[in-house]
């Protein structure tokens, strides 16, 4: 057997005569079809070899079809073609219309790569967010029940009695629970600034000795708890008496899960006004934590808390309306004796100051955080408080404020020192406020009396007198 030529005939061997099939025929791509053996539905017979009618092949017949046959495709090709004059007169636009067809096929590819491109980098960004590329949202605050306020109040109590006792005990394992993390401290010295649990257990570490026998009791000099709207915060402050040595503290605690706990503190010394007056005349009084190694950074929430408690520093007259509006608020300065409870003990204090134009100036970094309920915030800075007739005196600022219909309201101001080396407070002396403008003279007013006083008598005239 003979191989076949693309459009040619097959020749069998051994064969009658040779058959010649069309191109695709299934007999010609696996075998030569037996003589007489009937096709699929037509004629088996090739076109080139059709017979006349004597039976005889006709050569002209035969010889177009073999030409025919000799290329199908391009037979196929030329089945559309024009011919004659008008396949002269077409061929330039066909060639034109074939460049612009490849032109067009190129940028419908090139458009498709573009968005299949664009797609991909879609699928890739938002498979690099679902893998936690994008910042994680916050945590949803969980609403818990309303706490009654009373109860709150007293759980709070015994959340500051119970640390009393462990520090009375020297156990401060005992805390471990009663103290929230984070934990934010300042004071009493001006090393003590901490910003977690570990590190304030660890400094009550150092004051405690849980292996000495006897503790010096702490006394308490007027613990006052005040709990906020909802029983989930409050604050506390009380002066505390430590073998001899007044303290005083002020605390905000959290309730979460009715569990108690205290989420940041100002502890500090209470010295006489005398010894206050000798070691500043020394240089020896900073701010309390002034020079801690926690550097705590206001909350996001607290921005607004922050810039109104700054235009109080030299209107403080800001401070003393917010402290004025409220029974349960407190005032407590940095020497013994100074601590008003009250609506109206706080006015006195609070006139007395304005007359000194107390006023004051940041001397370091603010922090302020608010609470998990919301109700409560706190904030403390390091000043330096100025006063007619009085020397610049560094002290730290511990502030409680309130929510109340949306705003916040200071209801606690603690101002504390620490005492230190001689020299150590000249730096925190150089931050002073800015001077109180100068009230305005009023001219005195003159009455409609005192404008008839003033007006000269006119002299009368002397009596004419006669010659004689």
């Amino acid at each position: 057997m003979q191989p076949a030529r693309a459009g040619g005939a097959l020749d069998a061997a051994g064969g009658e005569r040779g058959v010649a099939l069309r191109e695709g025929h299934r007999a010609g791509r696996s075998a030569v079809a037996p003589p007489g053996s009937p096709g699929r539905g037509h004629d088996p017979g090739p076109v080139g070899r059709r017979s006349d009618a004597a039976g005889n092949c006709r050569p002209d017949v035969a010889q177009r079809a073999a030409t025919r046959r000799s290329d199908p495709a391009g037979h196929r090709a030329a089945a559309g073609r024009p011919r004659g004059r008008a396949a002269q007169h077409q061929a330039p636009h066909a060639a034109a219309l074939t460049a612009l067809h490849r032109t067009a096929l190129t940028a419908l590819h090139r458009t498709a790569l573009t968005a299949l491109h664009r797609t991909a980098l879609i699928a890739l960004w938002l498979a690099a967010l679902a893998c936690g590329g994008a910042a994680p949202r916050p945590p949803a605050r969980v609403t818990e029940p309303t706490v009654d306020g009373r109860t709150a109040e007293k759980d709070a109590k015994g959340l500051v009695a119970e640390i009393y006792a462990s520090i009375g005990r020297g156990k401060t394992d005992s805390l471990f629970s009663l103290l929230a993390d984070p934990l934010t401290v300042f004071g009493p010295r001006k090393l003590d600034a901490m910003a977690t649990r570990a590190d304030v257990l660890v400094a009550l570490g150092k004051v405690l000795d849980p292996k000495a026998k006897k503790h010096p009791p702490l006394r308490s000099g007027g613990l006052a708890v005040v709990a906020s709207q909802g029983g989930h915060s409050a604050w506390a402050f009380d002066v505390v008496n430590v073998d001899g040595q007044l303290m005083a503290v002020t605390a905000v605690l959290s309730n979460t899960g009715d569990l108690w706990a205290v989420t940041a503190a100002a502890v500090a010394a209470v010295p006489t006004a005398k010894r206050v007056k000798a070691e500043s005349a020394r240089d020896a009084i900073v701010p309390p934590g002034a020079a801690g190694a926690a550097k705590v950074a206001p909350a996001p929430a607290a921005g607004a808390l922050v810039q109104q408690f700054r235009r109080g520093l030299v209107a403080q007259q800001i401070w003393g309306d917010d402290l004025m509006s409220q029974s349960d608020a407190i005032v407590a300065g940095p020497t013994v004796g100074q601590v008003a409870r009250g609506k109206q003990a706080i006015k006195q204090l609070w006139k007395t100051r304005m007359k000194r134009n107390v006023r004051e100036a940041t001397s370091g970094e603010v922090a302020a955080a608010v609470t998990t309920d919301g109700q409560l915030a706190w904030l403390s800075a390091p000043v330096t408080r100025v006063a007619d007739g009085e020397d610049p005196l560094p002290l730290r600022i511990f502030a409680v404020y309130e929510k109340d219909a949306g705003a916040w309201r200071m209801i606690v101001l603690h101002e504390a020192l620490a005492l230190d080396e001689p020299g150590s407070g000249t730096p925190y002396k150089k931050v002073l406020p800015p001077a109180p403008p100068e009230a305005p003279r009023a001219e005195p007013t003159r009455t409609d009396d005192t404008k008839a006083k003033a007006k000269k008598k006119k002299p009368r005239p002397k009596p004419y007198s006669q010659a004689p």
